[in-house]
């Protein structure tokens, strides 16, 4: 009785497994017979990041002189970290002249971007009491802070000295460091959420 009680349990395990080993192998087949299925289109697209200063624009009658020893421009405009740094030096020689110049900050990237600081060197301070004197200093179209500016967009800052042409000969100053104006603006933008 022992020995057909063993018997069955054997058959009875035998049994089981050869169920289980069914079931799983129709298991797998309906797994692998299912198909599926996608609807629709979608587009991944390459998002760049870039807010730069370009298409510098002096303008006409400006005075624009070249240095005699080295045939260098005396007065300069100049892009540096990557096109996102604005420096410029501004020297005027006499009563009536006067240097301005245009330049765009663009959104060369695919994100909207956010003006979150207008950095400027610490050099840079606007017009002394003396140099006041002799000089008007505008800085025109720099948008405020917060502004938004979309992707491919641009706006055009425009900086202009004028040396007085009221300032008589008694009046002129004597000595350089009152006819250069040196500035430098670094426009600080974050992503537009």
């Amino acid at each position: 009785m022992k020995r057909e009680n063993v018997m069955f349990k054997k058959r009875y395990l035998f049994v089981m497994l050869f169920v289980a080993l069914i079931a799983g192998i129709s298991f797998g087949y309906a797994n692998l017979r299912t198909t599926l299925s996608i609807n629709g289109t979608t587009t991944i697209s390459k998002v760049t990041w870039g807010v730069v200063f370009d298409n510098k624009v002096i303008t006409e009658g400006s005075y624009d002189p070249v240095d005699s020893t080295t045939g260098e421009k005396i007065n300069t405009v100049e892009l540096s970290d990557n096109d996102t740094t604005l420096t410029y030096n501004i020297t005027l020689a006499e009563p009536g002249d006067f240097y301005e110049f245009k330049i765009n900050v663009h959104n060369t990237g695919t994100l909207k971007a956010k003006l979150d600081a207008i950095r400027r060197g610490d050099d840079d301070t606007e017009l002394s009491p003396r140099m006041a004197q002799y000089f008007n200093y505008t800085e025109t179209g720099l948008q405020a802070k917060d502004s938004v500016l979309n992707p491919d967009g641009s706006y055009t800052i425009t900086i202009r000295l004028d040396y007085l042409s009221t300032v008589t000969p008694e009046q002129l100053p004597t000595s350089s460091d009152v006819t250069t104006f040196k500035r430098t603006i670094h426009l600080d933008y974050i992503q537009d959420k």
